[in-house]
């Protein structure tokens, strides 16, 4: 019996991380976990990130400067962002400034893709206090394959969950 409240427990809790932010039956930020073992979050702007991870601060960025910035196609306080957060690794766009095509997209796989190797030549990295792995000739090509796979699955991704966020946005 106390192996079905854990389990009941388990699903509950895995709800409550999963579930998107909503507003008016649509969401405000959305995530997949990837193939890649990182989670892609989209949402409708830069504040859409604060609140998706239920925090004032991330990355050294504040909800609170988030909430003075007005994102557009051409400006955003956080147009996308590769990091970690409470050990997710995640990859951020923000729907207002980003589409499957930006720039931004090539620029923050490329985070990723250090991070992954980073992790897969050093499992018990420490990615908040240890450096992470340098990109020289003898490991080019496979970060570039890394780069390449990531920027695969974001762009994937990216086209599928995307028309399930609320925003509005111009064609860039």
């Amino acid at each position: 019996m106390k192996f079905v409240f854990f389990l009941l427990f388990a699903f509950l809790c895995f709800q409550a991380i999963a579930m998107p932010i909503m507003d008016n039956n649509c969401a405000k930020a959305l995530s997949v976990k990837t193939e890649l073992d990182f989670e892609l979050i989209l949402g409708e702007n830069s504040v859409a990130l604060f609140d998706f991870l239920k925090t004032e601060e991330v990355a050294g960025l504040y909800r609170a400067d988030a909430l003075k910035k007005v994102d557009s196609t051409t400006s955003a306080f956080i147009a996308g962002l590769s990091n970690i957060f409470q050990h997710r690794k995640f990859i951020f766009l923000n729907l207002k400034r980003v589409r499957p095509d930006h720039s931004v997209l090539v620029h923050e796989t490329v985070h990723m893709a250090r991070t992954l190797m980073t992790i897969k030549y050093n499992p018990n990295v420490d990615l908040y206090k240890d450096p992470y792995i340098i990109i020289d000739d003898s490991n080019e090509e496979e970060f570039a394959e890394t780069v390449e796979k990531v920027y695969q699955v974001v762009v994937s991704e990216f086209k599928k969950i995307e028309p399930q966020v609320c925003h509005s946005i111009q064609t860039l």
